[in-house]
């Protein structure tokens, strides 16, 4: 036995052969635990809703919390869309092209969206503000694509 085989076997993690018994337990005991924490989400979810609207109950701070947690999380799908020029209606939940002002799935008017809290990776200089309708575009567009005024 050499020096890389001494090596080997120091680095080498033990193998240790568990019964079925062990193992069924273990599984066992793993869809036990999933289905305590599944519970208690489901808990969890009909408590949200109940208090939904309830500004005196106990849980109105959480939910507060909750739904402007939500609200940041649908705000982050929307910017991720943004990214590949995409949305969703806030309305029915339908993927449409970014530039959309009406769902084509609903007809509902789809809302501006705001993605300051993000940050941006452009300079500010990159864009400006159409003076007809105030849309954020391009800095060298000759007509804002919203409205179609010249701007140049």
């Amino acid at each position: 036995m050499g020096l890389s085989d001494i090596k080997k076997n120091l680095t080498s993690e033990p193998t240790v052969s568990k019964s079925p018994k062990v193992e069924r337990a273990g599984v066992y005991c793993m869809e036990a635990e999933k289905a305590v924490a599944d519970a208690i989400i489901r808990l969890g979810e009909k408590c949200f809703a109940d208090n939904l609207d309830n500004e005196d109950g106990h849980y109105y701070e959480d939910v507060k919390e909750i739904k402007r947690l939500k609200e940041r999380e649908i705000l982050c799908k929307q910017y991720k869309l943004s990214l590949e020029s995409k949305r969703l209606c806030e309305h029915c939940g339908v993927v449409v092209t970014s530039d959309s002002l009406f769902c084509n799935k609903c007809g509902e008017k789809l809302d501006e969206l705001d993605f300051s809290a993000f940050g941006s990776n452009e300079p500010s200089s990159e864009k400006k503000n159409c003076p007809s309708c105030g849309k954020t575009i391009a800095a060298d567009a000759d007509f804002c694509e919203y409205c179609g005024t010249k701007v140049k």
